[in-house]
């Protein structure tokens, strides 16, 4: 059934000064086989169309078809988006409208009666109130960037009529909210039709039925077919693909050196989300075995899925004049998010379950922390806790967290952040791999290269882009582009060449992008130039090792380093091409961020007069931002505090 929605909200009158195109846009949310099909029909039977797309399915993703589609006038509306505060714009909506949603549906009618049926605690309820959010928010997302893509068509190109089509019946919440000049149509059922025909074509549709339908309970067993007792841990670690990020680092910094601490490494179970064959993962693998650490893939032990569903299911059943009632006024979309939440909250339930000794929770990633499982150890009874991955991400409009215990960098996230998440306990601390450039800056290891080169000349290190692989991969980027990666190295040359007083060496996560034609004439350049070099021993110098060389460190795109160097009381410039800080969130306007050759080449001067930053605006970045935490103990307090945490639990257990 056709719903169709003509929005009054927002009134924007047409003006009589400005010529409205005669097209007629329409905007699908994804490419695949049946927007496809009916973009085509749209085609056909509306002239003057011109067909818009937020996302396209691996399907498609090919310059072949990407060409085709252009032909039959549609476009990548990624490919028209320059700055980030655009490709945002779809984020925002998303959270605006995941509250407008959320109020008309929480307090009444399934959610509230599967709230009750999980657990009558109120501390759990306020977590399932960031749990609904958040899937909503999800739910809802394609729709959210379909809108902002269509206010900007309607600012930019003034056509003289854009239409929405979205399978999404809960869009149907949203029709009092509107502009006028954007017309929205709902097909709530061609989602599930494209999903079951995406299941067929990759093959899937056997693995997942079979996995919904087994009911046998599976024993614990490590991924080197060693059984384990996962009764016996009061310790849970949820490292997220492996204990390396890469070749950077590895993510041990809840270890204790105790062999007697529930922290001691063979004393915490590891426990992946997901099977991985990724090489970092494999890596992680043989590590655990050759450290006799325990971890197993969850998968591994989720069963039950058959007894779960008759679960959920009657739990619908016994409410069914709620649920139909809801059905009715809600639709069959937010039906279906309603039941495969409580669903994945139930299955995560049975399996946590078989963790009879369970006390704490170690998210390792805490963005990416389901916030399912994050209610699922809850009801067990456990406490999730995490430290602070990116300063950053705590300000990103869709960061939806869910943690008993949340160790942050600084009072500013405390206070600032986090406006979307449910957290009993934040904890100001540091960032934890600050503690890493302490140890070095200890140690200072001496080093044939680069000491030489500081004899004579300043060292300047570049953190650069992680370049995309291929054309698809640079539309679908919001920062990060090529054409923003050419600009900054040619830039960083032409710094060189006004600069021969310093040594500039490039330093990325891997070496592939330099040998691709995205960079080959860049790389020529840099080889012509003395006082700058790439360096390609990323084994031996990790940035936390040129970094504690380096006088300066310029920065191409955040990455959590350049805060950890703050932090540490370095000298550091964001040289930020796109627009993600003044975006998300712009430290305050603190002179640390450039945007144009002009700004770097004048901030580099002033540092190399000595006129970096006032004391004043260091001690507000150490304080308040990062807590003072240059003092090598950022990880113990965390550890001492989990101890002292873990102990009460056990007490309370055996009073």
């Amino acid at each position: 059934m056709c719903c169709r929605i003509i929005a009054k909200v927002f009134l924007m009158s047409k003006s009589p000064d400005i010529n409205y195109r005669k097209e007629k846009a329409f905007i699908l949310y994804k490419l695949s086989l049946i927007s496809y099909i009916l973009s085509l029909f749209i085609r056909i039977i509306i002239r003057n169309s011109i067909i818009y797309y937020i996302e396209v399915s691996d399907y498609f993703i090919s310059r072949k078809w990407l060409n085709k589609i252009r032909r039959q006038d549609a476009v990548w509306i990624k490919e028209e988006y320059v700055e980030y505060s655009q490709f945002n714009k779809g984020n925002l909506y998303a959270d605006r409208f995941s509250v407008i949603i959320s109020d008309k549906v929480r307090n009444n009618g399934m959610l509230s009666i599967i709230d009750g049926f999980l657990s009558e605690d109120s501390r759990f309820k306020k977590k399932m109130d960031i749990v609904w959010k958040s899937n909503i928010c999800k739910s809802i997302e394609p729709f959210a960037f379909q809108y902002a893509a269509a206010e900007y068509l309607a600012n930019k190109y003034h056509y003289n009529k854009i239409t929405i089509i979205s399978f999404n019946s809960m869009v149907l919440m949203l029709k009092d909210y509107f502009r006028d000049d954007i017309r929205v149509i709902v097909w709530p059922f061609l989602e599930f039709m494209g999903k079951f025909l995406e299941a067929i074509r990759r093959r899937k549709l056997t693995s997942y039925l079979s996995m919904l339908l087994i009911n046998k309970k599976k024993p614990a067993v490590q991924k080197n077919n060693t059984p384990l007792d996962i009764e016996k841990f009061q310790v849970a670690y949820f490292p997220h693909v492996g204990i390396f990020y890469w070749n950077l680092f590895t993510k041990d910094h809840f270890y204790s050196k105790d062999s007697k601490s529930p922290f001691y490494p063979s004393n915490i179970l590891h426990i992946e989300l997901d099977k991985s064959r990724r090489g970092e993962y494999l890596d992680s693998c043989d590590y655990y075995s050759k450290n006799k650490i325990p971890f197993i893939e969850l998968p591994d032990i989720m069963s039950g899925n058959r007894e779960i569903i008759r679960e959920c299911l009657d739990v619908f059943k016994r409410n069914k004049t709620r649920f139909l009632n809801d059905l009715w006024r809600f639709g069959i979309d937010f039906s279906v998010m309603a039941f495969f939440t409580l669903w994945k909250i139930s299955r995560f339930r049975a399996a946590v379950s078989r963790f009879k000794s369970l006390k704490i929770a170690l998210a390792g990633y805490d963005v990416l922390f389901p916030v399912e499982l994050s209610a699922a150890l809850s009801l067990c009874g456990v406490y999730v806790c995490a430290s602070q991955e990116r300063f950053m991400q705590a300000f990103f409009p869709s960061t939806y967290l869910c943690m008993d215990y949340y160790f942050v960098s600084g009072t500013i996230v405390a206070e600032r952040a986090l406006k979307k998440s449910y957290i009993e306990h934040v904890i100001p601390v540091g960032l934890v791999r600050v503690d890493k450039l302490f140890e070095y800056e200890q140690k200072k290891i001496p080093d044939e290269k680069y000491d030489v080169i500081k004899k004579n000349k300043k060292l300047i290190l570049v953190l650069d882009f992680i370049m995309p692989e291929n054309d698809i991969e640079n539309i679908r980027r919001f920062a990060g582009t090529v054409s923003q990666a050419q600009k900054f190295y040619n830039d960083i040359i032409n710094l060189a060449v006004e600069f021969p007083s310093l040594y500039f060496v490039v330093k990325g996560k891997h070496t592939d992008s330099y040998g691709t034609d995205y960079l080959k004439n860049i790389v020529e350049r840099i080889n012509q130039i003395g006082n700058i070099e790439i360096e390609m021993d990323l084994n031996v110098y990790n940035p936390y090792y040129l970094s504690e060389k380096a006088d300066l460190t310029i920065i191409a795109i955040h990455t959590s380093l350049g805060d950890e160097l703050l932090a540490a009381g370095r000298e550091v410039i964001f040289y930020e091409i796109s627009d993600v800080h003044e975006t998300i969130f712009d430290y305050d306007c603190l002179p640390i961020m450039v945007k144009d050759y002009e700004g770097l080449r004048e901030q580099v001067q002033r540092i190399l007069n000595g006129e970096y930053l006032s004391q004043d605006v260091i001690d507000i970045l150490k304080r308040d931002f990062y807590n003072n935490c240059f003092h090598g103990n950022v990880r113990s307090t965390i550890r001492t505090f989990l101890e002292q945490l873990i102990g009460e639990r056990c007490e309370q257990g055996t009073a």
